[in-house]
């Protein structure tokens, strides 16, 4: 990804090692975040990539003087194995028993009094607040204000600017000056003068502003400081043109350099702000809170932004539509490439995907790289292919296709993993059992109080029936032409978050046998109201996805009655919806794919 990777990776521990010692840092935290806890950064904040040569999502690196442990979850174990080969970096399995946090271990290997050191621009307040409760336990300082590790990257790419563009209402069903209202309400609510967001989708959604800053999330990398009678809006210089800024100045929105905030936040005199502490970043807390009073909570903007408007749930349907018949025109022509004995790697099956998703014009891009895998490939949960690294499709087992867009209608995540020709009937049965697990949490039916930890069980109870489970979430928000990944829904154990009407959520279990084959299904669902009677109200979900399931995978016996009516209703809208879009032979496809089981 960068010149400097050619050095050796075991090169560049030694190097930081110098400079901890010059520097006298015992030890060095390197979390993946940007000055906005994204999960997605551009190539310039790419620092623990850099350090480590782990490339995935998620992640965080602590090394000493002679230790280094990289951080990382259950979709990445068998990426970063590979990926850590000759690194000197031990790979920490999170989630696993026995395994600490970065910021539990960080500290264990501290002795009194040393010393740690973090860039805090990458530290938000809520995990500085963690990390600094263990450090006092050891006695141990904190030097937050030091990027060692982005020192050493000579070659680091600058930070991107990208031109900004307006949302427009019929795109965005909400006007800019009608949601500053809104959210406006909320911090009287909170009796606060001003808010600080740093999220870089709730400056984008606030605003209806959209850039090219960070790969496959179409924002601006900005921060918005909204007062009573104007809002601050804090970006790189060019980013928003002079047309584009006369609008906002409309809206008492003002253009402001970004490498001024932390400097003007210092000045920021006498007032009560309010900042969400999983998102702002510890340096700009730590300058806001020279002259004022700071109350961290959640920002008001994270459940304004998912619960979709009317308009944005009808560009969602038809924006999946369009991915819908993009994929069977996909799938179709991959399956008879290689029935035809063609040679077909995994990277050829991400271009030609893309080869007809570019054929609407609402397309813009996909929503995150795309993750094609074949075989055992398939078992590595975020895998993702490249030009120059990518299998051998062959004509037997299975090809999961976990893929996304970014359209001027919305977002879109499916997952489909389709069978190349034979596959075994142990292969079959986990399928099947996925695709009953996918089905429970679609037809849930659940009460507003309802969290995502609750409907969690739904999707797994299949693969639990054998003592079997999958090492991810089942289910994540989805912005619109925002974030794959949005808060604060989620389905996975624990989570506290309640379903609230025009929320859409991914449902998406899966099932992996490390080094043979991987199984994952996936459609997005939208929350909405059921009924309502003495007992309450009740919320449903109803599928936006479009795209049939692999019938030579689906083992009919072991579907409940339930079940099998759903599929067969599905499988029936997809026809109905995706038919009139087609030519004669793609419908009769289709129509083939799509019949009564």
């Amino acid at each position: 990804m960068w010149q400097e990777v050619i050095l050796l990776k075991d090169e560049k521990l030694r190097q930081l090692r110098q400079k901890m010692c010059l520097a006298g840092a015992d030890c060095v935290v390197v979390y993946t975040e940007d000055d906005h806890a994204g999960e997605y950064v551009g190539a310039h904040d790419q620092v623990r990539a850099f350090l480590t040569g782990f490339t995935g999502s998620a992640g965080v690196a602590v090394v000493s003087r002679d230790k280094a442990a990289l951080f990382t979850d259950g979709r990445y174990f068998l990426q970063a194995e590979k990926q850590l080969l000759g690194t000197g970096f031990e790979l920490m399995r999170q989630g696993e028993p026995g395994v600490p946090t970065p910021e539990e271990y960080a500290c264990s290997i501290l002795e009194q009094g040393q010393t740690l050191f973090c860039d805090s621009t990458t530290l938000s307040c809520t995990k500085a607040q963690k990390l600094m409760e263990l450090l006092d336990k050891k006695q141990a300082k904190l030097i937050w204000n030091r990027d060692i590790v982005g020192d050493m990257w000579t070659q680091r790419p600058p930070r991107p600017v990208t031109p900004a563009w307006e949302l427009q209402p019929n795109y965005s069903g909400e006007t800019r000056k009608h949601k500053l209202q809104r959210v406006r309400t909320a911090m009287k609510d909170a009796s606060c003068d001003m808010m600080a967001i740093s999220e870089l989708n709730d400056v984008a959604w606030l605003l209806n502003l959209r850039a090219n800053d960070v790969p496959n999330t179409p924002v601006l990398s900005s921060f918005a400081l909204v007062y009573p009678d104007k809002v601050d809006l804090y970006c790189g210089q060019g980013a928003i043109d002079a047309n584009l800024a006369q609008k906002l100045n409309t809206d008492s929105v003002f253009i402001k350099n970004y490498n001024d905030l932390y400097i003007e936040a210092e000045q920021i005199n006498g007032l009560c702000v309010l900042a969400d502490p999983q998102y702002t970043n510890y340096k700009l807390y730590s300058c806001l809170c020279k002259n004022n009073q700071v109350l961290l909570q959640s920002c008001p903007i994270q459940r304004m932004k998912a619960q979709k408007n009317a308009i944005e749930q009808d560009n969602m349907r038809r924006c999946h539509e369009i991915e819908g018949l993009a994929f069977c025109r996909f799938e179709k022509q991959l399956k008879q490439l290689i029935q035809e004995g063609n040679r077909v790697t995994e990277w050829d099956a991400v271009e030609l995907l893309e080869k007809y998703r570019k054929m609407s014009m609402d397309y813009i891009e996909p929503s995150f790289s795309s993750i094609v895998g074949y075989g055992e490939n398939a078992a590595v949960i975020h895998y993702a292919p490249t030009v120059d690294d990518a299998a051998l499709i062959k004509p037997k087992g299975f090809l999961l296709c976990d893929v996304g867009g970014q359209y001027l209608l919305g977002t879109t995540d499916m997952t489909r993993t389709l069978a190349m020709g034979p596959v075994t009937q142990e292969m079959k049965k986990r399928y099947t059992q996925v695709l009953m697990g996918m089905i429970d949490l679609a037809e849930a039916v659940y009460t507003p109080n309802t969290t995502g930890g609750a409907l969690d069980i739904l999707a797994r109870g299949p693969l639990f029936k054998e003592q079997k489970n999958f090492r991810h979430g089942t289910g994540h928000g989805v912005g619109y032409l925002l974030s794959v990944h949005e808060g604060p829904n989620n389905i996975r154990p624990g989570n506290q978050e309640v379903f609230l009407p025009g929320m859409i959520t991914s449902d998406e279990p899966g099932f992996y046998q490390d080094g043979e084959y991987g199984i994952r299904l996936e459609i997005l669902l939208l929350s909405k109201e059921y009924g309502e009677s003495e007992y309450g109200r009740f919320m449903c979900f109803e599928p936006l996805t479009l795209a049939p399931f692999e019938r030579e995978a689906i083992c009919k016996e072991m579907l409940s009655a339930k079940q099998l009516v759903w599929l067969n209703s599905y499988h029936q809208q997809v026809y109905n919806r995706l038919s009139p879009l087609m030519n004669q032979e793609e419908k009769a496809w289709l129509a083939e794919w799509c019949q009564k089981i």
